[in-house]
């Protein structure tokens, strides 16, 4: 039992890697005709855009398809080598099948007549023998074209066979069929030929001059004149029992080059008689649809202010606007609001650049989507030029040098170094301050000593002064007290109270004898009726004036008169009078 259900699990892995697979159709954009058709695809040549795509994974059969691989061939081929002539063999026609130039062995026909066989004829035998010329036999020439599909990027087709008759062993899927169509299409000599309602071939060896109908039921208006186009170009159109009917098409038309390709149509008609191959119909209302529903339409304008980065370094500024480089231009729906459905997602390199900054140069891109896919790519550029300063350029400079580690133990070293240099500094001002504050102080110093010493000098003189008048006034309170008593008793008394230093005026005014107090003086007598006295001559100051001792009167004098409660008061210092 367990060896029965293995066996039906390998049969059906196996049945799933024969059998093609479909994938579910993918149309990019709505209001697409139906298709019936297994695979398809609508692809704008000059906006690189696919507008509708089904079953663009699932494997197929190459058919017709496998005959624009032996043509690329034959025209690199033919590029190299020219029209060179090829003689016909039997191997060449060994497999020869289906459509066919009606070739025979040993006939000699040039190379660009086998091509138009190839291409407008879709002829088996043509493409037999330009498989044998160009890659020496058969076999060689299938392997280069599978080296061929890997460097084109076609990674899920392989070829078994040059014609594209069906074989289990080929398989492609419609991604690859575009690959490969559009490498074609870039060669122009091939097109050219591909749109070619009729051919004509020159005779042979062996052949009279014939002429062939394009096989491409969409490009002659003698086949079915529902399928006819104008300004269809080429490309492939074919049928195998495995594949069904195939067209690969492109129609070129107000500016749109519009590529079409279709796999596994069939004949509806009631009769099979090929008047209503599905293939051509859906290939007819896909060209129209792609030409009616989409045009060129302009998303971007070129100059268009975009976004500020920040700029550092820079001479009078701090930020650059970055604008659009160039339009751009891309097939979208005629109905289709840009102003909401076009978005942008911008991409710089950094959030801040570095001055200078040179007009037009590109700081970064900005991709352009339309209903949520990118759709193309843009630049964005400086709009104006931004100068470098050269003082922060400096700064930075000393910045960044000292954002090392080494340098920030030399930055920690020399702030160290500063540091200690201001600090000695100042100690050595304060220093100098210090010293010439003592030098200031000493000389008040010895300036308050001078005048000290000064007026201690000063003092003592007047001290000396101050005795010298007391002594005098010593001498006058004697001389008074001679006159006062009248006797050498009373003279030699006040010599011996003017010999003591330490008597005071007052104990020499207590002697006076009390009748010749002030209180206790005589009125004086009216003199006017006496005679005037002669006054005797002055003698030493505090002397009295006499007139005549016998006579006994005496003159007193100022000092003496004054009565005694006018006497001069004594000072703090012992003094009487002023100084």
């Amino acid at each position: 039992m367990k060896k029965r259900f293995a066996g039906i699990l390998f049969a059906f892995l196996a049945l799933l890697l024969i059998v093609p697979v479909f994938s579910a159709s993918a149309v990019k954009y709505e209001g697409a005709p139906e298709i019936t058709s297994n695979a398809a695809v609508v692809y704008n040549l000059e906006a690189g855009e696919v507008l509708y795509s089904k079953n663009m994974d699932g494997r197929l059969d190459p058919a017709a398809f496998t005959k624009l691989m032996t043509a690329l061939l034959a025209y690199e081929y033919y590029g190299q080598n020219g029209n060179v002539s090829v003689t016909v063999t039997a191997e060449m026609l060994s497999s020869a099948g289906g459509n066919s130039m009606r070739l025979k062995e040993g006939e000699i026909i040039p190379f660009d007549s086998l091509l138009a066989g190839l291409v407008v004829q879709n002829a088996n035998d043509a493409a037999l023998c330009i498989a044998s010329t160009v890659g020496g036999n058969i076999t060689a020439f299938v392997e280069k074209m599978n080296e061929r599909a890997k460097l084109l990027g076609m990674e899920n087709t392989y070829f078994s066979n040059p014609t594209g008759v069906d074989s289990a062993a080929m398989y492609t899927t419609m991604q690859d069929v575009l690959t490969l169509s559009k490498a074609l299409y870039r060669v122009n000599d091939f097109m050219l030929l591909a749109e070619m309602e009729k051919v004509s071939i020159p005779a042979t060896n062996l052949t009279a001059a014939r002429s062939y109908t394009n096989k491409n039921a969409l490009i002659p208006y003698s086949y079915v004149t529902d399928y006819y186009m104008e300004n269809v170009r080429g490309m492939v159109a074919g049928y195998t029992p495995r594949a069904g009917y195939c067209v690969a098409t492109v129609r070129e038309l107000k500016g749109s080059k519009t590529l079409v390709i279709l796999s596994g149509g069939v004949d509806r008609s009631e009769r099979g008689n090929g008047t209503d191959i599905s293939s051509y119909r859906e290939a007819k209302a896909l060209l129209e649809w792609a030409e009616g529903n989409f045009g060129m339409r302009r998303v971007v304008e070129s100059g268009s202010v975009i976004c500020e980065r920040k700029v550092r370094l820079a001479s009078g500024v701090d930020h650059m606007i970055l604008v659009t480089g160039e339009n751009l231009e891309k097939l979208l729906p005629l109905n289709a609001d840009l102003a909401t459905e076009i978005t942008t997602e911008i991409r710089t390199e950094r959030d801040t650049y570095t001055a200078p900054i040179i007009e037009g140069t590109t700081y970064g891109e900005m991709d352009v989507l339309f209903q949520g896919e990118v759709i193309g790519t843009v630049p964005l550029v400086a709009r104006t030029n931004i100068g470098l300063s050269r003082w922060l350029v400096a700064w930075d400079a000393v910045v960044r040098f000292f954002s090392h580690g080494p340098a920030k133990v030399v930055l920690i070293l020399v702030i160290c170094a500063v540091v200690l240099y201001i600090a000695a500094l100042i100690y050595v001002v304060c220093e100098q301050n210090r010293r010439k504050n003592k030098e200031k102080n000493r000389a008040i110093k010895e300036a308050l000593q001078i005048e000290s010493q000064r007026m201690k000098k000063v003092r003592k003189q007047e001290l000396h002064d101050t005795q010298k008048r007391m002594r005098k006034m010593r001498s006058a309170l004697r001389a008074g007290f001679q006159v006062l008593n009248g006797d050498d008793e009373s003279l030699d008394r006040a010599k011996k109270m003017g010999g003591k230093r330490k008597a005071s005026p007052s104990k020499a005014v207590a002697k006076v004898p009390e009748k010749y107090r002030a209180s206790n003086r005589k009125p004086v007598q009216n003199t006017a009726s006496q005679p005037p006295r002669k006054i005797p001559p002055r003698t030493a100051q505090g002397e009295t004036y006499r007139t005549g001792r016998a006579a006994g009167s005496v003159r007193q004098t100022p000092s003496a008169r004054r009565p005694h409660s006018e006497a001069p008061r004594r000072n703090v210092n012992g003094m009487n009078g002023k100084k």
